[in-house]
């Protein structure tokens, strides 16, 4: 009787222990759940303000599980859903050197894998410059620094590979003979900066030569003005009123003069040839203005190599 009841009690005993443990375990394990649940969303928010949107998305995961507590499933369901509409996707396709498609290519992003071969779907990746690398066996590897900007979805991302060993087309190699429109020089180049550029000199004159119609205008205006005052008093006049109108009427001419023959150098020196007006200027045969009051009127001439 007394084995029984022994019995009785060790099996009543270990079905208790089995239970205490079990509560223990699932415990324990509640426990964990939570502490993942608080770790993931402490991560997701680092991740999310630091653009790495896909290792968000991944901690954004863990916390929305019926297992974490409320407030926080609440919050990782909303992070998550931006999160999503923010991450950027790329399409990537290349051409083979035969012009078909290539798709046996692998790419590295930042030196990390990305992708070992094409099939035409849309791959996630964060926002931000990275430096893509393209491989394919028997080409030449390509390099492409591109700029993916946050939310941009499905954006086509294409290279042409060159059969391993082939000449680049474009830019000239080494040791090329220059073209003739090489020789002839380039925009940027000495000779393209002296036409933008002409010479400080050809400024002046042009300054001056709106200075001599200036006054040609002013001096031109008084004369007529003092020729109106004097068929008020002829034929008594004054012969200082006759004197000062002709001076000024020599004053005229002669801005005008200036300023006409100034403007056309110039304008020479603003459209002859880069060399040919830097000569001119270095060498002092810049073409020379004359201008001499005659009586009546006025001379004026141009003197230089043209």
């Amino acid at each position: 009787m007394r084995n029984r009841t022994s019995s009785r009690w060790t099996q009543r005993f270990a079905a208790a222990t089995t239970g205490a443990v079990i509560v223990l375990s699932v415990q324990a394990a509640a426990a964990d759940d939570k502490q993942a649940c608080l770790d993931s969303y402490d991560k997701a928010q680092t991740m999310r303000q630091a653009g790495q949107l896909i290792e968000a998305h991944q901690a954004l995961l863990v916390c929305v599980r019926n297992v974490c507590p409320a407030i926080i499933r609440r919050d990782c369901t909303q992070w998550l859903g931006e999160v999503e509409e923010a991450t950027p996707s790329v399409v990537i396709s290349a051409k083979r050197p035969d012009g078909q498609d290539a798709v046996d290519v692998t790419v590295t992003v930042d030196g990390k894998p990305f992708v070992s071969q094409l099939d035409g779907k849309s791959v996630p990746i964060n926002p931000g410059v990275h430096n893509f690398h393209f491989e394919f066996e028997g080409a030449e590897p390509i390099d492409q620094r591109i700029v993916i900007s946050e939310a941009t979805k499905n954006r086509p991302i294409s290279v042409e590979f060159k059969a391993a060993g082939k000449e680049p087309e474009a830019g000239g190699t080494a040791g090329e003979a220059p073209t003739e429109q090489q020789g002839q020089g380039t925009p940027g180049q000495d000779m393209g900066t002296s036409r933008r550029k002409p010479p400080t000199l050809a400024y002046v004159l042009g300054g001056v030569g709106l200075a001599g119609l200036g006054g040609l205008t002013y001096f031109g205006l008084k004369f007529d003005s003092e020729l109106n005052d004097m068929d008020k008093c002829k034929p008594f006049c004054p012969q200082s009123d006759a004197d000062h109108a002709s001076t000024t009427r020599v004053l005229a001419l002669v801005s005008g003069g200036v300023g006409v023959v100034s403007l056309g150098v110039a304008t020479y020196l603003f459209l002859a040839p880069p060399g040919a007006a830097k000569a001119s200027v270095e060498t002092g045969s810049i073409p020379r203005v004359d201008v001499l009051p005659l009586d009546g009127g006025a001379f004026g001439s141009v003197r230089g190599v043209f």
